[in-house]
Formats: structure tokens, C-alpha cells, sequence
């Protein structure tokens, strides 16, 4: 499965983001953040401006 594509399905459809993720979704704040300590997916706030880091894990090791 292709992150990025897991990633675009998710934001343009909000409420179904919402859903998922049980919290109150009101925007998107950013997406593809680097930091020192990594990238970030996306990050998503609700109607009280509190924010939800996401971090998407599409890759699963077998070994």
C-alpha cells in the first residue's frame, strides 16, 4: 500500500478522517512537517484548537 496515497485519501475526505481517528475533526493544520526529529504525516485540530499528530504506517515487516 502506498503511504502517500493512504495519506491523500484520508485528508480530502475529513469527516471519514474524523471517524477513524474518534476526534472531532475541524481542520488540517499541516501535513509532510519535518522536524529534527523526523516527518511528520499530518497533523489535524478539532473545535477546541486542540491538535492530533498522525503518523501513517502503511509497511508491514514479516520478518
Amino acid at each position: 500500500m502506498v503511504e502517500s496515497l493512504v495519506q491523500w485519501t484520508l485528508l480530502n475526505n475529513p469527516t471519514e478522517l474524523g471517524n477513524y481517528l474518534n476526534f472531532d475533526l475541524a481542520k488540517i493544520i499541516g501535513q509532510e512537517i519535518t522536524t529534527e526529529y523526523g516527518r511528520i504525516d499530518f497533523v489535524v485540530a478539532n473545535t477546541k484548537n486542540h491538535h492530533l499528530i498522525v503518523e501513517l504506517e502503511t509497511t508491514l515487516n514479516t520478518k
